[in-house]
């Protein structure tokens, strides 16, 4: 019998305030069916883009894999820095003072300035002050599943 191997994909984004360090939240996500497809053709290099910005908003994800979109796209704001390991990539961005205030209920992250496609997202509840500035780190992380 000819032994399968399959490849999981995870996602662990951590939300910290930028001035104290204190985490704001701190959870596991989802990598959206378009993500998936975004992963395949990073793989086959087919044109579309790299990873470039992470969004918030104040909507209501399905939370299931099949959101293309935010719901309610608050803002967004372009990644900071790019890293990779043998198995997982982290990128991170800031949310200054102003920038995605109010009750964030979603966040993403994105190829493109404004549209692009959602390739991971996760259903949040933080409140952001407009004096806030948060980091938000987010680490994508691929295994051998059996």
């Amino acid at each position: 019998m000819k032994k399968q191997n399959f490849i999981g994909v995870s996602g662990h984004i951590v939300i910290t305030n930028a001035l104290t360090g204190e985490i704001v939240y701190e959870g596991d996500n989802h990598v959206t069916d378009v993500g998936l497809g975004w992963i395949a053709d990073q793989c086959s290099d087919a044109g579309e883009a790299a990873i470039s910005h992470v969004a918030v908003g104040t909507g209501v994800l399905n939370n299931d894999g099949t959101d293309t979109a935010l719901a309610t796209e608050l803002a967004r704001v372009a990644i900071t820095s790019n890293t990779q390991t043998t198995t997982s990539f982290t990128v991170a961005a800031q949310f200054p003072a102003g920038t995605g205030t109010g009750t964030l209920t979603e966040v993403g992250i994105f190829n493109d300035a404004s549209a692009g496609t959602l390739i991971a997202a996760k259903v949040i509840n933080i409140g952001k002050e407009a004096t806030d500035a948060y980091n938000i780190y987010w680490t994508i992380t691929f295994t051998r599943a059996a």
